[in-house]
């Protein structure tokens, strides 16, 4: 017992060395700025879309339960998925773009402001929603677990 502690005590603190070594040479390899970029152009973006999916679920959830008085859980699980369906519509866009970036090496280096007009100029704005089935299949069943399951059994 005391051995295997401190083999997982060893393999956390490797591992947590090697995500700084990690972070300490891509910061030295690739600069400050792109590690800068990366979190303006990631990590804002799907932080948005988290704090509107919230927002929606929120909203939604007092108007589904004035049309469902007595099945507070229905109310809760409409508007969990009406928020994974905006969250669905919001990803998409990235989506389109983000497989273009591996599947065609002329996007690779694009960000989302420069990678954006570009798709839509060559492919069409609804070209950005064709993969929406996809995502609602994929988020809808995810923010009803994380939202109404939580708010159910709360």
């Amino acid at each position: 017992e005391g051995r295997s502690r401190g083999t997982v005590k060893w393999i956390g603190t490797h591992r947590r060395r090697l995500w700084y070594r990690g972070c300490h040479e891509g910061t030295k390899r690739f600069g400050l700025l792109l590690q800068f970029t990366v979190v303006i152009f990631v990590i804002f973006p799907l932080s948005t879309i988290i704090f509107l999916k919230f927002g929606v679920y929120e909203v939604a959830k007092p108007i589904f339960a004035s049309i469902w008085k007595e099945h507070t859980a229905l109310a809760f699980i409409m508007a969990s998925v009406v928020a994974g369906a905006v969250a669905a519509v919001l990803l998409c866009p990235m989506e389109s773009l983000r497989i273009r970036q591996v599947t065609d090496p002329k996007y690779a280096g694009d960000s989302l402001l420069t990678g954006l007009p570009r798709l839509i100029k060559e492919s069409g704005f609804l070209s950005l929603f064709g993969g929406v089935l996809a995502m609602l299949a994929k988020q809808v069943p995810y923010v009803t677990r994380d939202f109404a399951i939580g708010e159910i059994y709360r």
